[in-house]
């Protein structure tokens, strides 16, 4: 996703037939339009802050609108949790919550980002149609996931909240209750509160502004067939994917709560998958993250002819397809024992290999991009030490279990020379 504060995005809010002096609170992500879903009695009077007020449009017909506005840019709220919270913040997702950016990052196969900006505001309608904003605060909420080999079939999501240029009806901070997604499908994942308690229940929590001791930890569960939730199904992957966020409501004001994606409210949906494909015990990764197999010849001597075969396979111009490289084509795993041995026919068939060697091909007959699939021109082998490939042949099986690269995910190759230098 872009950055907010470079790209200019209209919300259009439309409004139900509403009683005079009626008032209203909207909540919205940036960017998207949304719709509020209830409205509340009771007007609040204020005289907003004229910088920030947006510009208004009497009603038309039987609904009323307000005026297309452009959102105030992330740059005007001060990005970075700096409270105190129970799992501190991975600095992996430094580079997201750092900067004024929004969105979601996946550093590494392990840990995903997510950084979301809400705009709140309050809103009075008299008899005439009239309609004038009476308080806003800008809420960004901070996310993460923590994945973990230890943590069977479960997982690490804390929430960090951030107020921020609150005024009027809204200056002293908001009010909102929190859910997480896994409650809105208990098939899919369940959510188990750490902190605070009755975090997950939505239970109204006041949040104050410009301060980000604000703080929700839960500790999530496949519940998918992978896991052992239910009857456990052998070799089944389990999507999170929608499910890894929370979800808002404005209980003090009647409706607080957004149409945003498939769910109302709903913010984060962090990427997940959980599996019981490569071990029989349910484990969880973030499947976007595109990892690399790394063989680095600095620290595995022994794969050092594999090494530098890849290197000059990976050069410009050596392949018609630059495989493994990033800005080139990526590499996905194939598991198919037929499909591995038709690549290794198709590469090394024809190739005589002296004793104690071997044939080395790449791209690997692992993946869906081997010889037998790229067809000539599109392949490279070598003769190597059996000892070179044997020993590619752990670190690749390594990679795989390590980051649970099952059938058809993604990854990069980087090959390492003895001297440091990388193939890309």
């Amino acid at each position: 996703m872009p950055s907010a504060s470079t790209v200019s995005v209209q919300q259009q809010i439309k409004i139900a037939e509403i009683p005079a002096k009626a008032c209203h609170v909207v909540a919205h992500a940036a960017p998207g339009p949304h719709e509020p879903k209830e409205l509340c009695e009771g007007a609040r009077q204020a005289t907003p802050s004229p910088g920030l007020i947006s510009e208004l449009r009497k009603q038309q017909s039987k609904q009323r609108q307000i005026r297309n506005r452009t959102d105030h840019a992330a740059d005007t709220v001060t990005i970075g949790p700096t409270g105190s919270v129970d799992y501190p913040v991975p600095s992996q997702c430094n580079s997201l919550f750092s900067v004024p950016s929004l969105g979601i990052s996946n550093p590494d196969r392990f840990t995903t980002c997510s950084a979301s900006q809400w705009d709140i505001y309050t809103w009075t309608t008299d008899n005439d149609g009239d309609t004038e904003i009476t308080g806003e605060v800008y809420v960004t909420d901070y996310q993460w996931i923590l994945y973990s080999p230890s943590l069977t079939g479960s997982w690490i999501h804390e929430l960090a909240m951030y107020n921020s240029n609150g005024w009027g009806d809204l200056s002293e901070g908001a009010e909102l209750s929190i859910s997480n997604l896994c409650d809105t499908n208990q098939s899919t994942c369940l959510a188990a509160e750490l902190e605070p308690a009755g975090s997950n229940d939505g239970t109204p929590t006041f949040f104050a502004n410009d301060t980000t001791e604000n703080d929700f930890v839960w500790q999530g569960f496949d519940a998918g067939p992978a896991s052992t939730v239910g009857t456990t199904v052998a070799n089944s992957i389990d999507s999170l994917d929608g499910f890894l966020g929370v979800w808002f409501q404005s209980p003090t004001y009647g409706f607080g709560v957004i149409e945003n994606g498939s769910y109302d409210g709903q913010s984060g949906t962090m990427p997940g998958r959980c599996d019981n494909v490569l071990t029989t015990t349910d484990a969880c990764v973030n499947e976007d993250n595109i990892p690399t197999l790394t063989y680095d010849s600095t620290k595995n001597p022994l794969v050092a002819p594999v090494a530098q075969h890849i290197y000059n396979a990976q050069q410009a111009g050596a392949l018609s397809i630059q495989w493994g490289v990033p800005g080139g084509s990526l590499l996905t795993r194939d598991t198919s024992a037929s499909d591995i041995a038709a690549n290794r026919t198709a590469a090394c068939g024809s190739v005589t290999v002296p004793t104690g060697d071997s044939c080395d091909e790449f791209p690997m007959a692992s993946t869906y991009q081997g010889a037998s699939f790229s067809g000539p021109g599109n392949f490279s082998t070598a003769i190597v030490p059996k000892s070179a490939n044997d020993s590619q042949g752990g670190l690749t099986g390594g990679f795989y279990s390590a980051n649970r690269v099952i059938d058809g995910d993604p990854f990069y190759v980087l090959a390492i020379l003895p001297n440091g230098t990388p193939s890309w």
